[in-house]
């Protein structure tokens, strides 16, 4: 994974929305087509689908839902099922 790409992954976070929307464009842009950093990604967007702001969920989303479409829709499918395993088991104690 090179720094640009280092970079865009840590601004889907930044809490200025302007950086964050930058880096949303350009994950979308970099994800629409198979790409090498795939593997180094896909737990931090993993993570991302529980962030506490809803815009950091929707972009981390939209970048599995993208790598997914190459090479990951199996461990999709597993981690959704664990999330939402978790998210259940969790919600039962709230």
């Amino acid at each position: 994974m090179n720094k640009t790409i280092r970079t865009h992954l840590d601004n889907i976070r930044s809490e200025d929305r302007e950086v964050q929307n930058k880096a949303y464009t350009y994950i979308l842009k970099a994800t629409d087509k198979p790409v090498d950093w795939a593997y180094e990604a896909w737990d931090e967007m993993l993570e991302g689908l529980g962030h506490r702001d809803n815009h950091v969920r929707s972009i981390a989303a939209q970048a599995l839902s993208n790598l997914a479409k190459f090479r990951f829709f199996l461990f999709l499918l597993w981690d959704i099922f664990r999330g939402t395993a978790l998210l259940w088991h969790r919600s039962a104690y709230c």
